[in-house]
């Protein structure tokens, strides 16, 4: 990696960014990591007030020398000749591997069948917890057909799996925190472009990470409140009881063993149970801890209240900034639910409140929302959609803050829930 700082006037199309001098929430991008492809780029890091960045020039264009601006008329045609020309002579086999990928479909109706393969994961991570709590044998084969039939939803929209993921839980349960972890650390695997060994190791960890738990008084999970010593003494072993368990009951490969030993370790050693630093730590082990903590936050697993998906990914930010967590994954996981992720409920410029239904790519901070509360605080009898980021109004219509549905008034008629009928 070859990484300079330079100021917003050095900027141009083909630099790859690694930082801004601004915080995620504010950049007009979901993460920090990415390849200018165009001046309208430059210009909304500009209008986010943008002055210092720093670039990668392994991946990207370096800062213009004297030497590059000599480039005459005739080889730049000549290079789009080549270009061109490399076009026309591209593999029909590439073209065939695009047609392959699953036809992109809307959340509406993708959603049908994220909440059937919702059901079938937590189904079968009922029947394989109660087998190994009962130190009965389990064929961890028998997750492979929900890993195939996760990754074709994905690919087809990411976002309906994210909509489960984020609904507030009654109560914490084994199953759901498998659901979540287990979608979750698969669409993190297609933005990071891991291989099938990769995918397949995680996909096994979420399902076996927690086995350990079985045999731990299951009131300590999503208690909400600060452990007591010998609380936290006990939740420090259900990695190594899991182990234990799984090496008896379980046939797992080495790496899926790795990563569930691994999963409570920081990159700053303050994890457990070995107290493990960044380079002692599998790469894979770094992607899925980002992805246990996120849930963590936002069903309130262990020793604190839950925080909304918003709150979650800031708090991931923060601890990533501080090298507690893989940057990396935590800008990749933000790319995937964005700044405000769908089914967030928030509250507009103009003091309605709303539902967050669909995200702008390209405007994350601008996304499409069902807006069910009007000015004064009345529903509205009949909700209306709105996309932020093409709403022509006097003033900028905006998301001014996400709401907290557990504070007592947020959300009075109970509208700001996702409906799954």
């Amino acid at each position: 990696m070859a990484v300079k700082k330079i100021p917003i006037s050095l900027l141009k199309v083909g630099m790859y960014i690694t930082q801004l001098d601004i915080s995620w929430i504010d950049s007009p991008f979901m993460y920090h990591h990415l390849k200018i492809k165009n001046a309208a780029q430059i210009d909304k890091l500009l209008k986010a007030g943008v002055k210092q960045l720093s670039i990668d020039t392994s991946k990207g264009v370096d800062v213009e020398t004297p030497a590059d601006v000599i480039r005459d008329k005739s080889s730049q045609e000549t290079d789009k000749s080549q270009e061109d020309q490399a076009a026309k002579d591209k593999p029909v086999s590439e073209a065939s591997a695009k047609e392959k990928l699953p036809e992109r479909t809307s959340i509406s109706q993708e959603l049908g069948v994220a909440k059937e393969l919702k059901g079938k994961v937590e189904k079968l991570a009922d029947e394989i917890n109660e087998a190994l709590k009962n130190d009965k044998v389990v064929d961890a084969r028998q997750v492979s057909p929900l890993i195939d039939a996760t990754l074709s939803s994905l690919q087809r929209n990411n976002q309906a799996l994210a909509i489960l993921i984020n609904i507030q839980r009654k109560d914490a349960s084994l199953a759901n925190h498998t659901f979540a972890s287990f979608s979750l650390v698969l669409s993190i695997s297609i933005k990071l472009s891991l291989g099938d060994d990769a995918q397949q190791a995680l996909a096994l960890a979420a399902f076996f990470h927690d086995t350990g738990w079985l045999k731990l008084p299951m009131h300590l999970l999503g208690k909400a409140s600060p452990y007591t010593a010998s609380e936290k003494k006990l939740i420090y072993q259900h990695v190594s009881i899991g182990l234990r368990s799984l090496k008896q009951n379980c046939e797992l490969s080495s790496i899926v063993m790795r990563i569930i030993t691994e999963h409570h370790e920081h990159l700053d050693g303050s994890g457990y149970p070995s107290g493990l630093k960044s380079d002692q730590i599998h790469p894979l082990s770094k992607v899925f801890a980002v992805v246990v903590r996120y849930d963590e936050l936002v069903h309130g697993l262990l020793d604190r209240p839950a925080v909304t998906p918003h709150g979650a990914l800031a708090n991931l930010y923060k601890e990533a900034k501080n090298e507690k967590l893989d940057e990396p994954s935590v800008s990749a996981l933000i790319s995937l639910l964005s700044v405000y992720p769908v089914g967030s409920a928030v509250q507009l410029s103009n003091k309605e409140k709303g539902i967050v239904l669909e995200i702008d790519a390209d405007q994350p901070k601008l996304p499409v929302v069902k807006v069910v509360y009007d000015m004064a605080g009345m529903a509205h009898i009949k909700p209306k959609v709105i996309n932020l980021a093409k709403i022509k109004t006097d003033k900028e219509l905006s998301i001014t803050s996400v709401l907290d549905l557990t504070v007592p008034g947020a959300d009075p008629a109970q509208l700001l829930r996702v409906d799954l009928s």
